[in-house]
């Protein structure tokens, strides 16, 4: 069928003309950029590509911990740390935080002055570093640092304060330049050598403020002056050459104000001037070649105000310029790739006036900015080229917001949403872009394009939201649209067309948002409709589809939106649908699918919004891989596999690469290079190269899986602090009595601890720099674990009452790409314990023990001999004292056994005398009774007697008669007492007789 064919069927009211070609774009600045990828590019696997597309750089600012933003100088010390010198203090950074030192003017082991121009790493661990007032040899094992000063009075001082640049000479001398004059330091004679212009000679320096020195291959020194040009000293220092700017002389050089020297790994000096541009000097030719900024060149240099220049470990030129931020020189081409400041780019440079540059061990490149911190690249975080919109670049794409992705023989076609279509020649590295056109017929229908496809007669079938499908023809350069109809059943069922797959019978099949799927005929020109019907549960699942995938036996896979994954037999025209079950572990893990793909060996892989899921097509039941097993997100929006049979997926959170047959999962997030964590759906693509396509939010990822390649550097690991209660230990100073480290923390290797330090922490790191955030750490202390103890990126350890013994402190860490440096690195612990707990207090407490009991055994046995004699003696006397009390018993003994006879014969004439005694008794007893019987007769008469006249005193009687009455009463009284006294008599008889007895 040709084309006139598909557009009589489509659009008979449609007048076709060609679109306006006008809209090619002119080709790229600068080829290593590549805005446009190459198709089927190839590269060294495992090597990182030299300086080129989307160089993305990380800042560190103040509110990183930079005590200033200002980066004057950069230097890497042996350990791996990074030092910064700014214009308020010398900083120390260790890919986490800055520790800053300070100037102090009562501490004289401290910096001199806060404004650090220039840091130079000497050998054995000694920094030499220039201020504004003075220089220090700093002692990284100590951390103190020793001054020199200009002296007016002692001429082998320094000759300036102020410092601008340090060198050392393979001699082992010190060169330092200053705002007044060149210095050589002796160090075994602790003087300096000053070197100045002397107008009377002409073999002096051309000028006193030195701001650079190197020595060369031929050990020549060369000195960069402001206004004098350059000078050499050659080997024997007798005199200077000297290079001056000659404006008669083009190859002389550009401009006597230096600010820069590098001499590359060829032997080639390059020289950096204030207003003349980058100097290339050939030491064989003596003569100059200058680059110099071309207004009208945008591949000529940015600024000829050079400040710093720096050739990277692969022979990359990095140049640091005043006004248009480093730039980077392809020396094949003579060109300049310039990488500056731009608000809308966060990985641009953070300001465009460079004045530092370093490389690490590792290879990243460090750039120091005027008041924008320090900017940091490092190439194996760019794994993946990143292709984006740039606005001042009419060459670059379209849209940021990427959709389909699809190559065909000739081009790269990218399909955006709202951008229009881009059509990359990634051979011309030109880019053609199609756009809607309301007042042209046959321009693209809508410029929010979500699928392209290529048919076998060359046409490509574009599915776009709103605006139906697309029929473009490359050859009459003209598009062709196909919408729904609603009066017509055999047109399209929906004009957002999400998706469009062609079968081997050439019908195009088509997914649409909310208008099921259609299966458009090319032959009838008739579109068939499948829809979801609520009461078939043999229809389609959801109308809203979001995936669409034709597998080898032409079984078509429908991903929908809140339906589930529909399975759809052309033989028999019926759908299986299969949803989530809640409690199924084995069902879809969720009805919103985003995904599906088959790889080589016939797994489905389906993308949920809730995980990845591997089906088991036999029995309908599914496997769901989350967080849990290591993806970095569980909304997966593409899936695709690559000629290594690695499983590829895009979500939310990065790319995760995954290993069916190791379980492992490996992620990739934004600071590998990727476009953002956030992907959209069906963007994924695989060329015939195999190279893989993402596209997200953010602009498209392209790689090749072959060439990724991890970071191989090993990181050291470094103990970066250690603290007793929360507080960090001093250096060399004492506290409490003792000086626990003599020392940095760095650099000790044992340090012993009392009982009373009860709570000690470490911090550490890996001095890796590329991504700090996802270096890994673990650690152990031997003496009280057995295993490693790993944390993740956790860096500190703290520990409470460890008992009194040796330790060993093992800490161990990996870069971020997972290589581990498995000896990491150590530090010895003793903690003493309590004086009274020590074995020699235990022996000298046995000692004293046994020496106490020895001295108290000796004076009992002394006592006990004293009152054994004591005792002895006394037994003695007692003895004899009993004897003579037992002879005195026997005495007794014979006088009582006498008198008891005596007693035996007294009891026996007792017991008769009391017997005869109680026979008389009872005789009184008898006669007592009679006795007293007669005597109650007489008392009872008187007594009655008495009463009468008692009674008679009752009457009135005369005195006379009443005294006669009382004789009588008298009377009987006497007789009374008379009988009383007889009967008292007679008791007291009878008592002296029982006295007797």
């Amino acid at each position: 069928m040709n084309f006139q064919q598909i557009g009589k069927i489509c659009m008979l009211c449609f007048s076709l003309f060609v679109i306006d070609t006008s809209l090619f774009a002119y080709s790229l600045h600068f080829p290593i950029q590549q805005s446009i990828p190459q198709s089927g590019s190839t590269g060294r696997i495992n090597e990182p590509k030299l300086v080129g597309q989307n160089v993305r750089f990380k800042h560190l600012s103040l509110e990183d911990g930079l005590s200033q933003s200002s980066i004057n100088t950069i230097a890497q010390d042996d350990q791996g740390f990074m030092w910064f010198g700014t214009e308020s203090g010398l900083n120390k950074y260790d890919g986490y935080g800055f520790k800053v030192y300070f100037e102090s003017s009562t501490d004289t082991s401290a910096l001199s002055n806060n404004i650090v121009n220039v840091i130079f790493e000497h050998e054995n661990g000694i920094f030499w570093i220039g201020t504004d007032k003075g220089l220090n040899r700093f002692d990284l094992n100590s951390e103190t640092f020793k001054r020199f000063f200009h002296d007016p009075q002692n001429p082998n001082s320094l000759s300036n304060d102020r410092i601008f640049s340090i060198a050392a000479a393979k001699d082992g001398s010190i060169w330092v330049g200053t705002e007044d004059g060149l210095n050589k330091y002796d160090a075994q004679n602790n003087k300096f050598v000053r070197y100045k212009n002397d107008t009377n000679d002409p073999k002096s320096l051309t000028h006193n403020t030195i701001t650079a020195i190197l020595e060369d291959q031929q050990d020549q020194i060369w000195i960069a002056t402001l206004g004098g040009g350059l000078n050499r000293l050659s080997k024997n220092q007798k005199g200077f050459t000297q290079f001056r700017n000659d404006p008669t002389d083009s190859e002389s050089l550009s401009n006597d104000h230096v600010l820069a020297l590098l001499e590359d790994r060829e032997g080639i000096l390059w020289v950096g001037t204030e207003k003349g541009g980058l100097n290339q000097f050939d030491p064989k030719t003596k003569k100059f070649r200058s680059y110099q900024h071309d207004p009208e060149d945008h591949q000529s240099i940015g600024d000829n105000h050079i400040n710093v220049i720096h050739e990277d470990r692969l022979g990359v030129l990095w140049v640091g310029t005043h006004s248009s931020g480093v730039n980077v020189f392809d020396r094949d081409k003579n060109i300049f790739k310039r990488y500056e400041a731009n608000v809308d780019d966060p990985y641009s440079m953070s300001s465009n006036r460079v004045i530092s540059l370093s490389e690490d061990q590792t290879g990243t490149i460090w750039v120091g900015t005027w008041i924008g911190g320090a900017n940091v690249y490092n190439r194996s975080t760019q794994k993946f080229d990143h292709y984006e919109h740039e606005p001042k670049n009419p060459n670059s794409i379209s849209h940021n917001d990427i959709r389909p992705i699809f190559e065909d023989e000739d081009y790269l076609w990218v399909g955006t949403d709202g951008g229009g279509l881009n059509r990359i020649d990634r051979k011309r590295n030109e880019i053609k872009v199609y756009r809607h056109n309301s007042s042209n017929i046959n321009s693209l229908s809508n410029d929010y394009v979500y699928d392209i496809v290529k048919d076998d007669n060359g046409i490509l079938w574009i599915g776009t939201d709103g605006g139906g499908l697309n029929a473009y023809d490359p050859d009459a350069d003209r598009f062709v649209c196909y919408k729904h109809n609603p009066q017509n059943p055999n047109t399209l069922s929906n004009d957002h067309v999400r998706l469009i797959k062609i079968d081997r019978s050439g019908k195009l099949w088509i997914g649409t948002n909310g208008g099921g799927l259609d299966v458009y005929d090319p032959i009838t020109g008739h579109f068939t409709n499948y829809k979801h019907h609520p009461n078939d549960p043999n229809s389609l699942g959801n109308n809203r589809i979001y995936v669409m995938y034709i597998d080898e036996s032409e079984t078509v896979w429908l991903g929908t939106y809140g339906g589930g994954l529909s399975r759809f037999d052309q033989q028999t025209q019926k759908f299986t649908n299969y949803g989530h079950t809640p409690g199924d572990k084995t069902s879809l893990s969720n009805d919103f699918v985003l995904a599906v793909y088959e790889d080589a060996h016939g797994t489905i892989w389906v993308g949920t919004s809730v995980g990845l899921c591997k089906m088991n097509k036999e029995k309908g039941t599914f496997i769901t891989y989350t967080k849990q097993e290591g993806l970095s997100d569980e909304v997966i929006y593409d899936i695709i596999t690559d000629n290594y049979g690695k499983v590829w997926i895009s979500s939310n959170g990065g790319l995760t690469r995954f290993d069916p047959n190791q379980m492992d999962f490996k992620n990739y997030d934004a600071k590998d290079g990727l476009q953002s964590n956030e992907f959209n759906t069906g963007t994924a693509y695989k060329s015939k190269s195999g190279e893989l396509f993402f596209g997200g939010i953010n602009g498209f990822n392209a790689f090749f899986p072959e060439h990724m390649w991890d970071d191989p550097h090993v990181p050291k690991i470094v103990i970066t602090d250690f603290t007793i209660f929360n507080k960090s230990v001093p250096i060399g100073k004492m506290e409490d009595g003792r000086t626990l480290l003599k020392q940095s923390i760095t650099k000790t290797k044992e340090i012993q601890l009392s009982y009373t330090d009860k709570v000690f922490a470490f911090e550490y790191a890996a001095l890796h720099y590329a991504s700090p955030e996802k270096n890994q750490y673990a650690y152990m202390i031997e003496g009280l674990e057995d295993d490693w103890n790993y944390v993740g990126s956790r860096r500190f350890v703290s520990y409470t009452s460890l008992p009194p013994g040796k330790y060993v402190f093992k800490v161990k860490g990996s870069n971020n790409d997972g290589l581990w440096n498995e000896e990491g690195t150590s530090i010895r612990l003793t903690i003493l314990p309590a004086w009274w707990s020590t074995i020699w207090a235990r022996i000298l407490f046995v000692l004293s023990i046994a020496g106490i009991a020895t001295m108290l055994y000796r004076l009992r046995m002394r006592k006990l001999s004293k009152q054994k004699k004591e005792l002895e003696q006394l037994v003695a006397q007692r003895t004899k004292e009993l004897k003579i009390k037992n002879e005195r018993i026997v005495q007794q003994a014979e006088e009582l056994h006498a008198y008891n006879a005596n007693l035996n014969q007294l009891n026996e004439n007792l017991e008769q005398t009391v017997s005869d005694r109680t026979k008389e008794l009872t005789e009184k007893n008898r006669k007592l009774e009679e006795y007293a019987f007669m005597n109650a007769h007489n008392l009872r008469l008187p007594i009655t007697n008495i009463q009468g006249l008692i009674q008679l005193f009752d009457i009135d009687r005369s005195y006379e008669e009443t005294k006669e009455m009382l004789k009588l009463v008298k009377g009987q009284s006497d007789q009374i007492d008379k009988v009383l006294i007889d009967i008292q008599s007679k008791l007291d008889d009878d008592h002296s007789q029982s006295l007797e007895i």
